[in-house]
């Protein structure tokens, strides 16, 4: 049930570990999610893979503990546990929490600059921001015909479109709702880049 994920039940039980494993299902630039957000606003430290450029988007350069920056399990395991023994140091990823002290310029820039929220409804929400954005550009480039000016294009980054296609993992659950439940990802993928080149062409 995806409701339950944001279950004050469920943030209870994530709040009295230490750390949280947050690893995203893709790895890919745009594609950061709850899975990083959720211990970073329940206390608890993130042990984060994922986004290559989940630095530009930390509260601070102390706030989770990146797998990127290990060359080999055994080394971030030891890492984790030297952590787990030394209060003072593990409490060092949390300072930007409890002082509330967000100093990473770029994440402080970005929150200044966006319309839009999540889960704040002092805020407009961010699906509904995003679509008003792409009809309000439709309109200004009619208007721009209308006037006889070239219309104005605009065109996502490779950076945008980096994730890899979903693969199954191959259990070995014989219950059948498993592979249902694999195989979703795959055609909601090829499903957006139809509607991507629509959009396109």
């Amino acid at each position: 049930n995806p409701t339950a994920m944001d279950d004050g039940n469920f943030y209870k039980i994530l709040a009295q570990y230490k750390f949280v494993l947050a690893f995203e299902n893709a790895v890919c630039e745009d594609y950061i999610t709850e899975k990083l957000w959720r211990p970073l606003k329940l206390g608890v430290v993130p042990v984060y893979f994922g986004s290559p450029s989940i630095v530009d988007w930390l509260p601070s350069n102390k706030s989770a503990i990146l797998v990127s920056s290990f060359s080999h399990p055994q080394e971030l395991a030891h890492y984790i546990k030297s952590l787990d023994t030394n209060d003072q140091e593990y409490e060092s990823y949390l300072q930007w929490k409890l002082k509330g002290d967000i100093s990473n310029p770029r994440l402080l820039m970005a929150m200044k600059e966006r319309k839009w929220g999540v889960q704040d409804i002092t805020q407009e929400n961010y699906i509904d921001t995003f679509e008003c954005m792409v009809c309000n550009r439709v309109w200004e480039n009619i208007r721009r015909k209308e006037q006889g000016w070239l219309p104005q294009s605009w065109k996502a980054q490779a950076n945008h479109l980096s994730c890899p296609k979903p693969e199954a993992f191959w259990f070995s659950s014989s219950d059948p709702g498993w592979t249902s439940l694999r195989e979703m990802w795959i055609p909601s993928f090829e499903q957006s880049k139809k509607e991507a080149w629509a959009l396109r062409h």
